[in-house]
């Protein structure tokens, strides 16, 4: 889609974001949510790529899933924060060892 849409002159960046194959009608609205937390990722250039479905994000599914629920506010409050705010006096930054986890889908190396 870049290429042809360079070719035909546009000089727009923009992200593609796939929500889910819908089988029934029922289905539309999970995907198109599913497909604005794709975007949502994509533009905050978390995957450096311009395009993927919302099974390709990794943790980030979990984390887009959960953005306005309470429960994850709470956790953040009460886990993350104390783990940022005991990251800023030590040489060990495990807040920013989580962030380069998650930023890596999970994977350790």
């Amino acid at each position: 889609m870049k290429h042809i849409s360079k070719r035909e002159g546009f000089e727009q960046e923009f992200v593609l974001g796939v929500g889910d194959l819908c089988k029934r009608p029922e289905d539309y609205h999970e995907a198109y949510q599913k497909a604005g937390k794709t975007i949502n990722v994509l533009l905050k250039d978390k995957l450096g790529s311009g395009y993927a479905t919302f099974d390709q994000l990794g943790s980030y599914t979990v984390l887009n899933t959960f953005k306005d629920d309470p429960t994850t506010e709470f956790f953040v409050r009460k886990y993350l924060r104390k783990l940022y705010l005991e990251s800023q006096d030590s040489q060990t930054n495990l807040y920013k060892t989580l962030a380069v986890y998650l930023d890596n889908n999970g994977n350790v190396t």
